[in-house]
């Protein structure tokens, strides 16, 4: 008997060489959960920077997935990560955005972790655990692995996970350029106090894929380039004051981890935005870029409000009945990869949706449950637009 080879459920989903991507994989619950099971708890995730935590015993509640965490730095300066999570009933041990403490409460039944996240008190102990528990077995979780890299901290849930620089690949020279001084010394960045938050009810996927390079987008933002807003424009004129595009090419570049967003929801996504500066600029330059961050680029800023209102209307016409019998259109610059790219990674030189399919096939990996080597892109042979 010649055995019969199924396709699976995300590979008849996600049609790479057809251009083809499933409205389902936007807004349906089960896929959601899937993603909570298979992609984030193995991926690497961004945790946080270590300037939000510059003394013992400070600490920033963060998210792993949909998961609440706490970033803490203990008495000894060691940094951890934990499940922000009390082993007695659930209930968050750190109730605060940020601040500095001696140790983690459960505001329940009061069992209190230090620093380090081991179990410290549980009242009344002696009559009621003692010769039944060990303290020092159920401290506060922590991820299998947790790196830090230029000042940024990164965790997995999956100890089988390669190191934090090999899941990055060449990407981690696109992390460099938001992490090194504006001077070209390496690291020497630090997160500007506060952290933008605002839930937006739309999938997380079209959040994703909207910063991977869609730059086919720019006509909902027409406004902005109206009124000369960003970094170095001037009022009537387009693009920078310092023409930085005369004697640059633009390209269009993705790498094989397909590296992902936070979720909130399957119909609901909760953006942070950490702003950088170089921790040895002056303080009124720290001041100026602290209004022009939140004019620009927060929840009420002049691109968010364009954006939130794309990717919402995106996911209500991924619930539709009808509309869920219809695949989206990915086959912008279908197959027209540049061969010999001038950057590492995978490159087009026009405007392309090879990112995001790029993107897809790697999701698709996740929840296909694919080994290591394949999401890194170790067993890739060509480019997303020809793999099926």
């Amino acid at each position: 008997m010649i055995p019969i080879k199924t396709e699976s459920r995300y590979n008849a989903m996600v049609k790479l060489r057809e251009g083809k991507i499933s409205r389902e994989i936007f807004s349906d619950k089960e896929i959601f959960q899937e993603e909570l099971e298979k992609v984030f708890t193995r991926a690497w995730l961004f945790v946080g920077h270590e300037s939000q935590i510059p003394n013992p015993g400070d600490y920033f509640t963060s998210r792993m997935g949909a998961e609440s965490v706490i970033l803490a730095r203990d008495k000894k300066k060691k940094v951890h990560v934990f499940l922000n999570s009390c082993r007695h009933r659930g209930m968050k041990v750190c109730q605060y955005d940020h601040g500095n403490t001696q140790l983690f409460t459960c505001p329940y039944h009061s069992w209190s972790y230090t620093t380090e996240g081991k179990l410290f008190g549980v009242p009344q102990f002696k009559q009621l655990y003692e010769g039944c528990m060990e303290k020092e077995e159920w401290s506060l979780i922590e991820p299998p692995k947790m790196e830090t890299y230029k000042g940024t901290v990164w965790a997995s849930w999956d100890k089988d996970a390669p190191d934090l620089l090999t899941y990055l690949g060449d990407a981690k020279a696109h992390l460099d350029l938001a992490l090194d001084c504006r001077d070209g010394r390496e690291g020497g960045s630090e997160v500007l106090v506060g952290v933008h938050k605002w839930i937006i009810p739309c999938n997380w996927k079209f959040a994703a894929e909207n910063f991977l390079g869609d730059t086919y987008h720019n006509v909902s933002h027409r406004s902005v380039d109206l009124i000369g807003i960003g970094p170095s424009a001037e009022a009537g004129v387009k693009g920078r004051r310092d023409n930085e595009m005369d004697k640059a090419k633009h390209v269009w570049a993705n790498f094989p981890a397909g590296h992902v967003w936070h979720p909130h929801g399957p119909e609901s996504t909760e953006a942070w935005r950490f702003f950088l500066v170089d921790a040895d600029a002056p303080q009124e330059v720290k001041d100026f870029l602290r209004t022009y961050y939140m004019r620009y680029s927060g929840p009420a800023g002049m691109t968010e409000q364009d954006d939130m209102e794309n990717w919402n209307y995106a996911t209500a016409g991924s619930r539709g009945v009808i509309a869920r019998r219809y695949p989206f259109n990915y086959t912008q610059s279908l197959g027209k990869v540049e061969k010999d790219a001038p950057v590492p990674g995978n490159v087009s030189l026009q405007v392309s949706e090879e990112n995001p399919r790029q993107f897809y096939r790697r999701w698709r990996d996740y929840m296909d449950g694919a080994d290591w080597d394949t999401l890194l892109g170790r067993k890739d042979t060509q480019p997303a637009s020809f793999v099926e």
